[in-house]
């Protein structure tokens, strides 16, 4: 039974572009650790999941998320 007390924030960040492609999001939520119960959801591939004291994102993230960008880019041409 799901408790609606019970909520974590999570950040996702986005990108679609002028002509509508878009990229695969950066998940980020609060914690030390990627649990189980996390990726257990049937998430589509490519989804990067992330991990952040405050559960928002840094330029650590940031970075990783651009370097997927630039990975889905060339991946497309």
């Amino acid at each position: 039974m799901s408790d609606p007390e019970n909520r974590d924030l999570i950040t996702s960040i986005e990108c679609v572009n002028a002509v509508g492609q878009t990229i695969n999001p950066i998940i980020v939520m609060a914690g030390a650790t990627i649990k189980k119960k996390h990726v257990a959801n049937n998430l589509a591939a490519g989804i990067l999941l992330a991990i952040s004291d405050s559960g928002y994102t840094n330029d650590k993230l940031s970075i990783e998320w651009i370097k997927s960008f630039d990975r889905q880019t060339k991946a497309r041409t």
